[in-house]
């Protein structure tokens, strides 16, 4: 839950503002990688929700299983982002990151949840649908308004939105908008 709360506003941000980001840390050059990074970026969720979940396996002493599973989506991965790359050139990469960890994400979950009975809490099912709903939104509206300012605005009321469900979920678990403030008080 932690995880998807830091990491979603980031993963928004990303999106939304790549190309001010390749920009300033690159050149105009690096600008044919936006649609790589902004589906790769989308992946990241998946990947956060996946690796919490595939570690289960080494908690339970089954190191065999977790290796097995790793080599599996790496086969996989190799194979999304070669087709990838030969349909849609680095967009496809990007592409094929997002589906792996989409696959590896439903990979591990049936897994753990036949051998270990492993199931999310509502409160994890909560988060992450409310930011995958989010990322979403954000790489339509990407997608579609394309070199369009609006894209910024709706991205960043987007990010907002994102932003203040983590904020109130990791004060939720955390206190940390009360620790911030007790801080600035002395």
């Amino acid at each position: 839950e932690i995880g998807i709360l830091i990491l979603a506003p980031l993963i928004l941000m990303c999106i939304v503002f790549v190309p001010l980001i390749v920009r300033i840390l690159y050149s105009e050059r690096f600008l044919g990688a936006n649609d790589y990074i902004i589906w790769a970026a989308s992946g990241m969720l998946f990947k956060m929700a996946s690796w919490a979940i595939s570690f289960i396996f080494i908690a339970k002493g089954e190191s065999k299983l977790f290796m097995i599973n790793e080599t599996v989506v790496n086969i996989y991965s190799l194979v999304f982002q070669i087709l990838g790359y030969w349909l849609l050139g680095l967009k496809g990469v990007g592409i094929g990151y997002a589906l792996t960890f989409l696959c590896y994400f439903i990979q591990v979950y049936i897994i753990s949840r036949v051998k270990y009975r492993f199931r999310f809490t509502v409160d994890f099912n909560r988060i992450f649908l409310i930011q995958l709903f989010l990322l979403i939104l954000c790489v339509i509206f990407k997608v579609v308004l394309g070199a369009s300012w609006m894209k910024y605005v709706i991205g960043t009321l987007l990010i907002g939105a994102s932003m203040w469900y983590s904020l109130s979920g990791l004060e939720k678990r955390m206190g940390i908008i009360s620790s911030i403030r007790l801080r600035f008080r002395k």
